[in-house]
């Protein structure tokens, strides 16, 4: 269009074709070669928001100023534009940041050739906005910050860093208020703050920023949890949620060293009261169960030979270790066929069959890691000893 760059100057057939057009007149080739009715070379409508702003009342007393038409984009192509109010704007470009959102999580097509959402939290989305300001805020402070990323503009990426930064206000707001929102909603946007800090925390190059703030929004995560009891987590959202955060738990644990609560029995039991326990939440039982041993190793770190409970810790480490390896060969035993093994020859980079098998894989091997890690430096103990 003139006037406008990167836009078609084909015609209108041949743009919704998205074919490329010789521009021939009255009708291009693509067209009759195709016979097909050519839509001609119309101008299309282009919308740019505007705020209307009231003339003055001494408007009309003063001389209007000479313009120069060339500069007059609205002189050049004024049957082309329409001014649209700001609402309408603010709605569009909101609806184009959730679909930024969204892109972020992974889809299939179904048998009609749909995309659907295989990340449930994704799918809950929508629906949990509508409860939580604070969610709708982080939203779209997430969706600008990826258009911005993808369009390398700098204005919308700062403007999605300050709307990010005026979630985190709300959140503390919504924290604050005796009639807070569902847990549900809270949770939601504790996570989808942590998937920001995971893709964007480290723009400014401190990866130790990032880590810290992740592992903040984890720790808050967490704190929600515990102050409702395993009882509240019971209905199909709040158990979504719940289960999203044991992963992000059994990191944080591992991470800092320290004991996780939902390696207790009534964390690993209630919540599924009526369910049956798939192989990822069964594999994250297991997983829990090692920042204890961690936090045991390196408490072993600091004490003497000589001290009496020297053995009786060491002894005690290595039996959690051997009860934790049984327990993960008794699960893959089950669960072997939905674990990906690679050959030595296997290329890089890996290729997993699905996501399911590809989640459920790193989950074991993670472990498994963390596992023999643990007991490699228990028995090291037992030799330096002997």
């Amino acid at each position: 269009m003139v006037g406008v760059p990167g836009r078609s100057k084909g015609c209108v057939t041949c743009r919704k074709r998205k074919k490329g057009c010789d521009l021939k007149r009255p009708a291009c080739s693509q067209c009759l070669e195709r016979n097909i009715v050519c839509g001609g070379y119309d101008l299309d409508r282009v919308f740019i928001t505007s705020k209307y702003e009231p003339p003055s009342p001494l408007a009309s007393t003063r001389p209007t100023p000479r313009r120069d038409p060339t500069m007059d984009l609205a002189a050049v192509t004024a049957s082309s534009y329409h001014v649209i109010p700001p609402s309408l704007a603010q709605t569009a470009f909101s609806a184009k940041g959730m679909e930024a959102v969204f892109d972020l999580f992974p889809a299939y097509q179904d048998a009609g050739g749909a995309l659907q959402l295989v990340n449930p939290f994704s799918k809950l989305l929508a629906t949990l906005s509508l409860r939580e300001e604070a969610l709708r805020q982080t939203i779209f402070a997430v969706g600008l910050v990826t258009l911005g990323k993808r369009s390398n503009d700098q204005v919308v990426l700062r403007k999605g860093r300050m709307l990010y930064g005026k979630a985190l206000q709300e959140l503390g707001v919504s924290l604050q208020n005796p009639n807070r929102p569902t847990i549900e909603a809270l949770l939601a946007t504790t996570r989808l703050m942590g998937l920001y800090e995971i893709l964007y925390g480290a723009d400014n190059g401190e990866n130790l920023t990032q880590a810290r703030n992740w592992m903040t929004h984890a720790q808050g995560e967490l704190a929600l949890i515990v102050s409702r009891g395993p009882e509240a987590f019971t209905t199909d959202a709040a158990h979504l949620m719940f289960t999203l955060a044991r992963y992000n738990s059994a990191i944080t644990g591992v991470r800092s060293r320290k004991p996780v609560v939902f390696d207790e029995e009534q964390w690993k039991t209630i919540p599924w009261r009526g369910r049956v326990k798939p192989a990822s939440d069964t594999i994250i039982d297991i997983l829990l169960g090692l920042p204890e041993v961690l936090a045991e190793l390196d408490y072993l770190d600091h004490m003497s030979f000589g001290d009496e409970r020297f053995d009786d810790l060491r002894l005690k480490i290595t039996a959690k270790c051997w009860a934790v390896h049984c327990n993960l060969n008794a699960w893959f035993a089950k669960n072997s066929h939905e674990v990906y093994t690679p050959d030595i020859e296997a290329p890089i980079p890996l290729e997993f069959p699905n996501l399911s098998v590809a989640s459920l894989s790193l989950r074991y091997w993670a472990t498994a890691t963390l596992l023999y890690q643990c007991l490699d430096r228990a028995l090291r103990f037992s030799s330096n000893d002997t």
